[in-house]
């Protein structure tokens, strides 16, 4: 309970309320001074309170959604001193009109058969005349404001009946801010795994969805893939209102082996790296594998290196760690491969007989490799 009080006192809330029970006060006081002075009917006096008292709940909610400023109202995404996470499903970026003050953990859901909000952006169905960005260009124009970096995190990926399916990629800026894109293949303009009711009919996942009116564009198909309404929990419930600055990054328990391995070349074998680590804020974390700099494409604490190195040297096998937020170096290991020499390799011989009759001056030739090209 108290934290919802302190939610309602971080949102201004209370000071809505109060502002707008004091201003409901001088205007009922100037409207009841110009009743009596024209004579109006009691029912003015009335209709007044009544206007009032509904327009209470309405300033509080715009309170509680929105920011009220002396600058007017401000989207939730202009807030992420305010906002924890949006997750818009369905919906693309008004092109030049993106940009907050800080970047802002982002959800983005969309279904590539969206009949209102095309996937490929364009002319708005349901506001003729008014174009957006695209969901591919919404994503650019975001990671480019907000300074993230290149690396991309597959973080879902399922398929579903009626042919859909959902592949999810996140990003994740310098300064922490996760974004996701949640692309539906053939989802339509609906809420992935849930339902809806048009005219007396119920329809779910897996089925097609027809207007709300006749004659009106389709909503297309409910994905089965996935449930928007648990994912979105998911992502939510993972994080606390998100400041730039007031992460704390992930701590590093330990790590193994403790000491860096060493093996022959040409020696196939299997070798796991662990690491441990937890964080203060219980984010879920993921994990960047590297050898000599290239990506593992793998997330989970382990990475296991099945090798068979031809040449000796030496191979650096790297780990970091991010909560989404943030990113620490995990640790980094130096694989020393032996230089073994190998006896040279017979691959063929001619003449194939095992005995053959030479005469005087006539010259044998015999042929062998070295894997290494060395001189034989």
């Amino acid at each position: 309970m108290r934290g919802f009080i302190e939610e309602l006192r971080y949102r201004n809330v209370f000071r809505v309320a109060i502002a707008y029970v004091v201003a409901g006060w001088l205007i009922a006081q100037v409207v009841d001074l110009a009743a009596d002075a024209f004579n109006a009917p009691d029912w003015v006096m009335q209709m007044l309170i009544v206007l009032l008292l509904i327009g209470l709940p309405v300033a509080l909610f715009l309170a509680w959604a929105y920011e009220l400023t002396p600058d007017g109202v401000k989207l939730a995404r202009d807030l992420p001193d305010r906002i924890a996470a949006v997750a818009p499903v369905g919906a693309v970026a008004d092109p030049g009109n993106f940009t907050p003050k800080a970047p802002v953990p982002i959800m983005h859901i969309h279904g590539t058969d969206d009949r209102f909000n095309f996937y490929e952006g364009g002319e708005s169905e349901a506001k003729p005349g008014h174009f957006l960005l695209s969901v591919n260009e919404t994503r650019d124009l975001w990671l480019a404001n907000n300074l993230y970096d290149d690396h991309t995190w597959r973080v879902y990926q399922a398929t579903g009946s009626g042919n859909t399916s959902v592949v999810a990629d996140r990003y994740v800026s310098v300064d922490g801010a996760p974004y996701e894109v949640w692309t539906v293949y053939n989802g339509g303009h609906t809420w992935p795994g849930g339902k809806i009711r048009i005219n007396g009919t119920e329809y779910g996942p897996g089925e097609y969805v027809p207007g709300l009116f006749p004659g009106q564009t389709p909503m297309a198909m409910i994905s089965s893939a996935f449930s928007a309404t648990n994912e979105t929990w998911n992502f939510f419930k993972d994080r606390s209102r998100w400041i730039a600055g007031d992460n704390r990054l992930p701590t590093i328990d330990s790590y193994s082996p403790v000491t860096d391995p060493m093996m022959d070349e040409a020696d196939p074998g299997i070798i796991s790296f662990t690491l441990n680590a937890t964080d203060p804020e219980d984010h879920t974390l993921h994990y960047t594998w590297t050898v000599d700099d290239t990506d593992q494409g793998t997330d989970d604490k382990t990475f296991t290196l099945d090798f068979n190195f031809t040449s000796a040297g030496t191979y650096t096998v790297n780990v970091s760690v991010s909560d989404g937020y943030g990113t620490v170096p995990g640790h980094s290991w130096t694989l020393e491969i032996n230089d073994v020499n190998r006896v040279p390799e017979i691959t063929a011989f001619t003449p194939g007989n095992k005995s053959v009759t030479v005469s005087e001056g006539d010259i044998l030739e015999f042929y062998s490799i070295e894997e290494r090209q060395r001189t034989l």
